[in-house]
């Protein structure tokens, strides 16, 4: 949480990979005890594998299986699912003013996606692919690029593509 009181964690399946995880949640750990104060399972049961605040922390994104959860994390509501296929999402960021969403998935077999969406409505702002896994995305401090980190393998593996969030257009790889 942006106030430092509490982070959240995700647990995902044993053996990852996604699905069948009848036990996964997402848990809130108080930072001055460590002690698991609240856990909530969004969206469908699943597998989780990432996890990111709203800067002002009343909002957080939860990275599924094939989808973006984005939770109220004042009543553990899901407003939003963000589907983008059948890829476990690695990793999620919110922009630095909290109007955007992203998240990167996993290739299994195929390519990754990279997906931005306007976190209040749904709609798609930008969407690419890579040959390999994704595994971390991150908006840049003043929400105007953002990275995202593929893994060794495949035709642009270990490479972090870097895009103007405003147009799509690649900066630098």
């Amino acid at each position: 949480m942006p106030n430092s009181t509490a982070f959240a964690i995700v647990d995902e399946s044993s053996g990852g990979g996604g699905g069948g995880c009848s036990g996964c949640t997402v848990m809130f750990v108080d930072t001055s005890s460590g002690t698991i104060y609240d856990q909530l399972t969004p969206g469908n049961a699943g597998t989780y594998s990432s996890v990111a605040f709203s800067p002002d922390g009343r909002r957080m994104a939860v990275g599924a299986d094939g989808e973006v959860l984005v939770v109220n994390t004042t009543n553990k509501i899901t407003l939003r699912a963000l589907s983008a296929g059948s890829q476990n999402f690695n990793a999620v960021d919110i922009s630095p003013d909290g109007t955007l969403v992203a998240g990167c998935s996993a290739a299994w077999g195929s390519g990754s996606q990279l997906r931005i969406w306007n976190i209040d409505t749904g709609g798609s702002v930008m969407s690419k692919t890579g040959s390999t896994s994704c595994y971390d995305v991150e908006f840049s401090p003043d929400g105007t690029q953002i990275a995202f980190a593929l893994g060794w393998y495949g035709a642009d593996g270990a490479t972090t593509h870097i895009y103007q969030v405003s147009n799509g257009n690649a900066v630098d790889s």
